[in-house]
């Protein structure tokens, strides 16, 4: 994992970019197509998940809020990031 925010959120954006160029303008991407994407740089998907929350709390990432009342059907937890009080589906970058 890259030592700091500044270099993660880079890399985590490159990753973004490579699923959906749009992202690099504010165009969300599912976390369920991050997470593969980014695997190698986090030894757990909970590192992962803090990661998302904190570059969040920072004002760098903006989390999208699942619910599951309006998905058309459930997704699996591997597709979304907690951060202990809310789900999530999608990150896009601020």
């Amino acid at each position: 994992m890259p030592s700091d925010d500044g270099a993660l959120l880079n890399h985590i954006a490159d990753r973004m970019a490579a699923i959906d160029p749009r992202s690099r303008h504010g165009a969300p991407v599912l976390i369920g197509d991050l997470r593969p994407a980014v695997a190698a740089l986090f030894s757990t998907p909970t590192h992962f998940d803090a990661a998302l929350v904190r570059l969040e709390r920072a004002g760098r990432v903006s989390l999208l809020r699942y619910d599951p009342a309006l998905a058309a059907q459930p997704l699996d937890p591997s597709r979304l990031v907690t951060d202990g009080h809310s789900t999530y589906s999608g990150v896009a970058l601020r």
